[in-house]
């Protein structure tokens, strides 16, 4: 397996000030299974970037430029529609079978931005090494 991403050690939900506004944004709780994780992705945040923030290792050999497909994640559930994948990130679903068998539950976790409710499924997630 190649390398993984893994980050810092904040745990739990962040809030972020708007630059000059004051305002508070919500995160959006995502659901990782079948590690059984939940993590807080701030707004503009990918997947891959809030579970390194948090602690979680997550399989990539990219690094989180969208080209390898290592990151790829099976959307389970989600409550808000998600938007689209990228043309980028079409071009490199298309490498695998399961993007030419119609399957469009297959994202990726460096490019995906979640919405309310999301849940996926990724194997080989796990708490980063100190």
């Amino acid at each position: 397996m190649g390398p993984a991403f893994s980050g810092g050690l904040a745990n739990g939900p962040v809030e972020l000030s708007t630059r000059g506004w004051g305002a508070t944004l919500t995160p959006v709780r995502v659901e990782i299974q079948p590690i059984g994780i939940e993590v807080d992705v701030a707004e503009g945040e990918s997947l891959i970037e809030a579970a390194a923030r948090q602690g979680y290792s997550w399989p990539s050999v990219c690094g989180g430029e969208g080209v390898c497909s290592t990151c790829a994640v099976d959307v389970v559930q989600v409550e808000e529609p998600l938007d689209g994948p990228t043309p980028a990130e079409t071009e490199t679903l298309r490498m695998l079978p399961r993007w030419h068998d119609g399957d469009d539950s297959l994202r990726l976790a460096c490019q995906l931005r979640p919405t309310p409710g999301l849940v996926v499924r990724k194997i080989g997630v796990r708490k980063a090494s100190p």
